[in-house]
């Protein structure tokens, strides 16, 4: 997945209509979730070939609990 836009069609797939719905969208205006999109919309991410790299450990300790990798979801 390149884009936002991807992202977002798999996670409509995936996710019952009522999730997706609650995550996709914003209060009133929706004026945070069209600045985050903007945001989004000026990264691009190019894939690179990893070399030399045998074991990666994307775990960390967050508030005192372990966890495997560091992606979260606020409290909502």
């Amino acid at each position: 997945l390149n884009t936002l836009a991807q992202f977002e069609k798999v996670a409509s797939q995936c996710l019952p209509k009522n999730i997706f719905d609650f995550f996709a969208g914003g209060a009133e205006e929706e004026l945070s979730l069209k600045e985050n999109k903007m945001i989004f919309d000026r990264l691009k991410l190019v894939p690179r070939v990893l070399k030399g790299i045998e074991f990666i450990n994307f775990s960390t300790k967050i508030l005192g609990n372990d966890i495997s990798i560091p992606v979260l979801i606020a409290p909502i």
